[in-house]
Order: C-alpha cells, then sequence, then structure tokens
C-alpha cells in the first residue's frame, strides 16, 4: 500500500526533521558502569551533554520559528485527551517537588533539576509533534504518523548497523541489562530491549508498505537484527502479534493457513527443541533467570515494599524512584534503576491517581485501536505495534522513564489512534420556510400561493 504524499516535509521541513531527531535517541559512546553502584562517570558527559543540547535546540528553534513566522503552534484544533496528559505531568511534579529523602542515598542539588529536564523533555515533545501534526491536512495525519513512526525504526536501525562496521566491540557486546552475560545486539551504544522493539516496528513497516525486492531484504534484515539482540520478551511480543495479524487481520485466506500452519509447526519445533530452547532462553543464567524474568519480579517486590511506605503521592519522577528501590533492594551485583513494568513505575512515581491516569491511557489506546484495526492498513499497522508496545510495558517502562525512542513511539501511536480533528464551528446558510425551489427553470413560487392553486375545491 502506498502512503500519500505529506504536505509538511515540504513546506515545513525544518519543524519536520526536527521532531524526528527529538524522537530518535543518541548513540552512546561512553562505558557505564552496569552495576549502579559506583560512577565513574559524571553525570554530565558527553553523551547527557549532547542530548541536553539537542533537546535546548529543538526548543529554541521551535520558539524562533513561531516567532519569525508569527504563526500559533496549533495551525488547526486536535483533540487527543490532553487533560489525562496535563493531569499527568502535574501529579508528577508535585509528587517530584514532595520527594522525600533517601535512606541510602544522599540528596544531591542536581536531583531536582534533572527530574524537571526530564519532565520537560516530554513537553517539548508534545509542542514539536502539535507544531507538525496540526499543519499536515487532516485527511494525511495517519499517514503522517505511520511516516514518521517508519522513518524513525528504520533510522536506530541503520545508525546501529553502520556503527556496528566501525566498532564492532561496542555494538555487539555485553548489554546493561541485569543478569545478562551473553553479547548482544546493540551493546553498549543502545539499549537491547528497546532496540528490538524498533526491529520488530521496521519489520511492520518494510511489510505493510514497502514493494518488490525491497520490501523482503529489509523485512529479512529486521528480523534478523530482532534475533541479534537476543531480547527474549521482546521477541515474544513480535511473534504473538506477527500470529495475531496472520490470523485477524490478514486479508487473504492464505495468509490465515500461513498463520494455523506457523502456530502448529512451532509448537512442534518447541517439543522437539525444548533442551535447546530452554538453554537459549536461560541466557546463561540459570532457569531462576526465565522464572523472575531476568530478576524483574525481584525489582517488582522491592518497587511495591517502596510504595507501601509512601502510599498517596509517591517518590517523584525518575530520581525518587530510583533512590527508593535502592533503599529495598538486597542484591549486591546490580542496582535497578526503575521498576521494569510501567504502571508500577507510575505507581511509585505517583501514587495511585498516576496509575490510574497511565491505565487509562493504555486501555483507551487498545479499546480505539483494536477497533479501529480493520479500517485501513495504517490502522492494521497500529493495531500490531500496539501488542508490541503493551506487551513491552509490563516488563519495561515507557512514558513513566526519561524520554526515548520507545517512549517517542509511543506517544506518536497514541496521536494515530486516539488522536481526532477538533470540531469546527460551521455557519449553514438560513433555511426559507415560505419558499421553495424544485430542479425545474420556473420561476420560484411561495409555498401557500402554490397550495392554495392547486387546492381542490369545495363540495357543494
Amino acid at each position: 500500500m502506498r502512503l500519500k504524499t505529506l504536505v509538511v516535509p515540504k513546506r515545513y521541513p525544518l519543524r519536520f526533521w526536527l521532531l524526528l531527531a527529538f524522537c530518535s535517541d543518541m548513540p552512546n559512546f561512553v562505558k557505564f558502569d552496569s552495576s549502579g553502584r559506583t560512577h565513574e562517570v559524571s553525570l554530565f558527559n558527553p553523551t547527557s551533554v549532547t542530548t541536553i543540547l539537542i533537546t535546548l535546540s529543538c526548543c529554541g528553534l521551535l520558539v524562533v520559528l513561531s516567532l519569525l513566522n508569527r504563526q500559533k503552534l496549533l495551525q488547526r484544533p486536535v483533540k487527543f485527551d490532553v487533560w489525562v496528559w496535563l493531569l499527568l505531568l502535574a501529579n508528577y511534579t508535585i509528587s517530584s517537588l514532595l520527594t522525600p529523602a533517601a535512606k541510602l542515598t544522599p540528596t544531591k542539588p542536581t536531583d531536582l533539576p534533572l527530574t524537571m529536564y526530564r519532565l520537560f523533555e516530554w513537553v517539548v515533545l508534545f509542542a514539536l509533534l502539535l507544531s507538525v501534526y496540526s499543519r499536515e491536512p487532516e485527511e494525511n495525519s495517519v499517514d503522517l504518523i505511520t511516516r514518521m513512526m517508519g522513518y524513525i525504526a528504520w533510522a536506530q536501525l541503520t545508525i546501529v548497523w553502520v556503527l556496528f562496521v566501525f566498532m564492532p566491540h561496542r555494538v555487539y557486546a555485553v548489554s546493561d541489562d541485569a543478569g545478562s552475560g551473553h553479547a548482544r545486539f546493540g551493546g553498549g551504544v543502545t539499549n537491547a530491549v528497546y532496540f528490538a522493539e524498533m526491529s520488530g516496528i521496521a519489520f511492520f513497516y518494510s511489510l505493510f508498505f514497502w514493494r518488490g525486492k525491497q520490501r523482503y531484504f529489509c523485512c529479512a534484515l529486521a528480523f534478523f537484527t530482532l534475533m541479534l539482540t537476543y531480547a527474549r520478551s521482546e521477541q515474544l511480543f513480535f511473534m504473538i502479534a506477527f500470529f495475531v495479524y496472520l490470523m485477524i487481520y490478514a486479508k487473504r485466506p492464505i495468509w490465515r493457513w500461513a498463520g494455523v500452519l506457523s502456530i502448529i509447526a512451532t509448537l512442534l519445533m518447541a517439543v522437539v527443541f525444548f533442551q535447546a530452547i530452554t538453554t537459549y532462553l536461560e541466557r546463561g543464567q540459570g532457569v531462576r533467570n526465565i522464572l523472575t524474568l531476568s530478576e524483574r519480579t525481584d525489582v517488582w517486590k522491592a518497587s511495591l515494599k517502596a510504595y507501601a511506605e509512601r502510599p498517596w503521592i509517591g517518590y517523584g519522577y525518575i530520581v525518587g524512584v530510583k533512590k527508593a528501590i535502592k533503599d529495598h533492594w538486597n542484591a549486591t551485583n546490580w542496582v535497578p534503576p526503575y521498576a521494569h513494568n510501567e504502571f508500577i513505575q507510575a505507581l511509585v512515581s505517583g501514587g495511585p491517581i498516576a496509575a490510574l491516569l497511565d491505565l487509562y491511557i493504555y486501555f483507551r489506546m487498545i479499546w480505539l485501536g483494536l477497533r479501529q484495526a480493520r479500517k485501513d492498513m495504517q490502522h492494521t499497522f497500529f493495531a500490531v505495534v500496539l501488542i508490541q508496545l503493551a506487551g513491552m510495558s509490563l516488563l519495561t517502562a515507557t512514558t513513566s522513564v526519561a524520554k526515548g525512542e520507545i517512549g517517542a513511539m509511543f506517544v506518536l501511536l497514541f496521536f494515530g489512534i486516539v488522536a481526532r480533528p477538533g470540531v469546527r464551528k460551521v455557519e449553514l446558510p438560513p433555511i426559507s420556510l415560505r419558499r421553495f425551489e424544485v430542479n425545474r427553470t420556473e420561476k420560484v413560487v411561495p409555498a401557500l400561493s402554490r397550495w392554495r392553486s392547486h387546492a381542490p375545491s369545495p363540495e357543494v
């Protein structure tokens, strides 16, 4: 299927490419201590400074463009449930201002500014997105979101593969994930879990919207990249999304038969190669690594213990949660930076209100996304991506942590599914009750006179 030609990249190229650059993550060239217990690298390092400069540059250029062109941020009304995002922002801000002192980690002067900066990144993302989205005609808005998601996913894959040519020891290396001792594609340059999610999105974008040899080559490359990341949960959610597409949303019956045969073949292979698959899933860490979901269940327990001590307002955005988990963590080899679950992270960050708002966002997207999935190929693409992101949110965080490529992709998906045109006031011409016209060349006759002229004569 061919997507429509967009207006924004031609008429507003700077805004469009600023948004794409801001949604894409900066590759990391600094080797951090993955244990989280020592800090050989300071808070301000080449990677963090570059990220800050990109954020400030995008925000500054957006302000300058708006002032020089004397244009409003929104060029047309857009409804996207803005109230839930504003309430979530206010909740995180208040809880961060009221963050209590940690038991094991001393309070730093940079804690609150760092938290406010992380929230500011989300504000810049929404401002850039609204600036671009409202300048595209309403009939092209879905195609705009689809193209941007495809561009971002393939940009990430291209950057990592190019870096792999020049520094393979950094790209294919041991990841910073907890309990992982195997080399994974992404290594220290990007998060292997997030990179696996981008590979799945790139696969479906190529499958739906590209044709010919380019389609087969890109699908194969994206799938091969997904396998190299060694991200077990993301591979599982990708397979679930792929089978859902084949069994439910594929239009040709042959694809449904292919889905049935694939499921049967997968089950048979799981029985025959059970030992090999178990060894693959263990990643050299034993069966406990599988049962605890890479130690995520331990992180959830520590996070819920921290929440029980401060159940109403939480510990604040990012920094407070990290310190609260550390206070209840008993392992010595690694300290988790966040709760590794979107909803638990929101619960510990801002209390039950933040968790309910987060749940509303997800249920709203799932309800509308599944209802719209058969509308066209773009909405089918949104549905399969939503399956991956919703499944991923159970094992990691998307919007309740610092803005990253997955968080930006989630916001784009939210706009593609939930956003709708604003209500415009339409002025209709007044309708005359005394006259009417017929599809003839005759002169307009008053209705009352016409009725009288054809009225039957009274009976005698």
